[in-house]
């Protein structure tokens, strides 16, 4: 989407999304309930979602699709608590209602702001930095049976894993 400025995308949301350049940037995301691809996520992204053994069993984020994620090199944190939307994708900042599955994307009548305004990027930056705790990555993949190798570790968590 070639907007420029800020605007609402209202209901083919993830149509929107999926169709925003990445222009060379990480995608950090914030998004409660995680069991679609729907940002279509790459090595380097980062993703803090609500991973929670309820969650998880609830199927409301799949942690087949978490586990994926993070073997090809995504940053995957689990924060239970969660309930917001936001991603900052490109050049933009997207900030809504929708979660990232099959319902959201097929069912429900979604809404979010798109922006470019790089003060409020910065912030949805500092947001998903904030939640996103490098040790929670660690015992997450943990959980969802891969073992982290103390050799095989990447490059971001061998602080948080030091003996």
């Amino acid at each position: 989407m070639k907007k420029n400025g800020t605007h609402l995308i209202s209901p083919e949301l993830w149509e929107a999304v999926m169709q925003e350049p990445r222009e060379g940037m990480p995608t950090l995301a914030t998004i409660a309930y995680y069991s679609l691809d729907l940002l279509n996520l790459r090595a380097g992204d980062e993703l803090v979602c609500d991973a929670s053994d309820t969650t998880i069993a609830s199927g409301s984020s799949s942690a087949q699709l978490l586990l994926a994620l993070h073997r090809k090199g995504v940053k995957v944190y689990n924060e239970p608590t969660l309930h917001a939307k936001v991603a900052c994708i490109g050049d933009h900042v997207i900030i809504g209602s929708g979660n990232a599955s099959e319902n959201s994307h097929r069912n429900l009548i979604e809404a979010a702001v798109f922006s470019r305004d790089s003060a409020l990027r910065a912030q949805a930056m500092a947001l998903v930095r904030t939640l996103a705790c490098p040790i929670k990555q660690g015992l997450l993949a943990e959980r969802l049976g891969e073992t982290i190798d103390p050799v095989a570790r990447p490059p971001h968590l061998h602080s948080h894993y030091a003996n």
